[in-house]
């Protein structure tokens, strides 16, 4: 009898834990973004973008809300703790959309390995704009890998695709900085996020 009551306070324990089990957690959702240059011939290869979406208030210089933009470095200078730099815009003849200035660009204006009759970039009006960058700035540089191919006349179409080479801000002294093509990419706070830095075929 005493074995049988206590097999009934058991069962009813055991049916009490099971009446009190919670349901599981919800497990939080993660929303990753990513953002994919959309290039002239091909998609662009590189590591994955470290570029941020939003950065601390900082100086901007002379940015007039673009988001993105395109020209040569002309100057690289230090800003206390930040990095500046003298940029002579350049227009860029979008393969559909015609000639496009820095307030019309949706996307980065990516071209790589023109030959020196399809230059798709312009300098309608030398002028150099001041443009601040981000501490954690990221600087890519096109790489040699497929150059001599798309560099044949006649060009290969499609063009190899280009890899994407990410570099230390020492660069920005270096002259290789200065003869190429600079792309940039704006926070929305107006600060420089990334630097491609492209070229024509030589």
């Amino acid at each position: 009898m005493l074995l049988a009551g206590a097999a009934s306070i058991l069962s009813c324990a055991t049916q009490e834990q099971a009446d009190d089990t919670l349901a599981p957690l919800p497990v939080p959702s993660v929303i990753a973004t990513t953002t994919t240059p959309v290039p002239v011939t091909a998609a662009p290869t590189s590591a994955p973008s470290t570029v941020a979406t939003t950065v601390p208030d900082q100086p901007v210089g002379e940015w007039d809300g673009a988001r993105f933009d395109v020209g040569s470095i002309e100057d690289v200078d230090d800003l206390n703790v930040y990095k500046s730099m003298q940029l002579d815009r350049y227009s860029y003849q979008h393969p559909t959309l015609g000639l496009v200035d820095a307030a019309g660009f949706s996307e980065e204006p990516i071209a790589y390995w023109w030959l020196d009759d399809d230059d798709p970039y312009e300098n309608n009006q030398p002028n150099s704009r001041e443009f601040v960058l981000t501490p954690n700035v990221e600087l890519l540089v096109l790489a040699e890998d497929g150059e001599e191919e798309a560099c044949e006349e006649p060009q290969p179409i499609p063009l190899p695709e280009p890899v994407w080479q990410g570099v230390d801000i020492s660069y920005l002294d270096a002259n290789a900085s200065r003869r190429a093509v600079a792309i940039l990419t704006y926070a929305p706070n107006g600060a420089v996020t990334r630097v491609r830095f492209t070229r024509g075929c030589d």
